[in-house]
């Protein structure tokens, strides 16, 4: 038996490579493509992750068959972080230079591309709870940064990772506390894995589409957006207040 078998699955390798090769179309294949990488790398494993997982929970049909499907689902996110940390060891890496828009869109169709040629179903990946959410919670992200007159997509960008993770932790909260209806359970763990999903898509295609977004500076200082935090707890009142009302 082959030792290094289970850590090997050619579909989340050549994942990962198509990611890879995205990013690098966008900057040209130059020298600054591998700190671009070293920075969407992560979220785009975890989007290949996430799609296993749904993948996974959709269609497996024999529980005993689960637990080798979430360690191949993982496969994708240790690959991530493992090129990840072999990038962060070079600290003298050019940054990501402004790519022209045709290269930064032609990176986005490929990314958009191969994420639909590794979801077997599309539909499973449509949850309109999950999609409300995002959208609200964007929204709120939007009046923040005009509020605090933030460069608007910069301050998107830097905030999807927690939209993303608000939205997995309130699914989880919510398939706990209902699992005693068992129909309820589904829906909610379907915003816990879609919401997440979505957001990190957003996030992968904005880095790609504009890769010096992340280093935009800031017409007032972050602590502007810290010093409204009655539009955050609205952004959380209001995103709980949607999911409550589904379920």
């Amino acid at each position: 038996m082959n030792s290094f078998a289970p850590i090997i699955d050619p579909n989340a390798l050549v994942f990962m490579a198509g990611c890879m090769v995205c990013i690098a179309i966008s900057q040209k294949f130059g020298a600054s493509t591998f700190l671009l990488i070293a920075e969407l790398i992560v979220p785009m494993g975890i989007v290949a992750t996430l799609m296993s997982v749904i993948t996974m929970l959709g269609a497996e049909k024999n529980p005993a068959a689960i637990y080798p499907s979430i360690s191949l689902a993982l496969l994708p996110a240790a690959y991530a972080i493992l090129i990840k940390g072999v990038l962060s060891i070079a600290t003298d890496l050019p940054r990501p230079s402004e790519s022209q828009l045709a290269l930064g869109g032609l990176g986005c169709l490929l990314f958009i591309s191969l994420t639909l040629w590794t979801a077997y179903d599309v539909g499973a990946f449509i949850d309109i709870p999950s999609i409300i959410y995002i959208s609200l919670s964007m929204s709120t992200v939007i009046v923040m940064a005009l509020w605090g007159h933030q460069p608007l997509l910069a301050t998107l960008y830097r905030h999807l990772s927690g939209i993303g993770l608000l939205g997995f932790l309130i699914g989880h909260i919510i398939a706990l506390q209902a699992l005693e209806e068992i129909t309820a359970v589904g829906p909610a763990y379907a915003i816990a894995y879609l919401s997440m999903f979505y957001a990190l898509i957003l996030k992968v295609l904005l880095g790609i589409l504009l890769p010096t977004i992340d280093t935009q500076e800031d017409a007032v200082p972050q602590e502007s957006l810290a010093g409204n935090p009655w539009l955050i707890l609205m952004s959380v009142f209001w995103s709980l207040a949607l999911l409550i009302s589904i379920f």
